[in-house]
């Protein structure tokens, strides 16, 4: 469905009827089957309820969250989407997340985000990366593979073996809220050619064989 499902806020009965909706529907291989869930929660996107049940599943007694490189993509991906609407994105996909926090990752992540492309942008244009930091380099690499296979889909090609960024956003199309972004990486960079060159400069480097 293309059209974005309306918010509302989770309560605890709700967080709850998501847990048993998850365990119900669970495969052999751990694996939700969420279309099943999602039949339960028709105002949610699928994307939605993964994100509220990852939430319910690391809560902690804690006020710091530990941010994974797919909660700061997603992050972005809810501002790209929805703007600097912090209480809407904080409700719906980071409720254990103060708003302050929200938007001092969202700050830092941004940065982080400029020294990625310019690395983007030098390996689509075959320039030479050997003054990268090793540091910059190997964070450029895990957002392409984060990425790769989601510029693929959206181009009807073959995706490589799924990880969990891919397990979480769907394996069979784009959620509606990462359509603009892969379609704007797919207009500005050549995925293979990021791969091929990313590759040869790890080899380089002698971390990878």
């Amino acid at each position: 469905m293309s059209q974005q499902k309306q918010y509302m806020r989770w309560t605890s009965k709700e967080n709850q009827k998501l847990i048993d909706a998850v365990n119900l529907n669970k495969s052999n291989s751990k694996n939700a089957n969420w279309s099943e869930v999602q039949l339960q929660f028709p105002n949610h996107t699928q994307q939605q309820l993964k994100s509220q049940y990852r939430n319910l599943k690391n809560a902690k007694p804690t006020l710091y969250h530990t941010w994974s490189e797919v909660d700061e993509t997603i992050l972005y991906l809810c501002v790209q989407n929805y703007g600097q609407d912090w209480e809407l994105i904080s409700q719906t996909y980071f409720p254990n997340v103060s708003v302050a926090s929200l938007k001092s990752k969202y700050r830092k992540y941004c940065a982080l985000r400029v020294y990625i492309h310019q690395v983007f942008q030098a390996l689509n244009t075959d320039q030479d990366v050997s003054n990268i930091s090793t540091t910059l380099l190997l964070s450029t690499k895990r957002h392409l593979d984060m990425f790769d296979n989601r510029v693929k889909l959206l181009k009807g090609l073959p995706m490589d073996e799924p990880d969990d960024y891919d397990r979480f956003m769907g394996l069979n199309s784009l959620d509606v809220l990462e359509r603009k972004n892969a379609a704007i990486l797919a207009e500005l960079y050549d995925v293979i050619k990021l791969q091929t060159n990313m590759y040869a400069e790890l080899r380089k480097r002698g971390l990878m064989k």
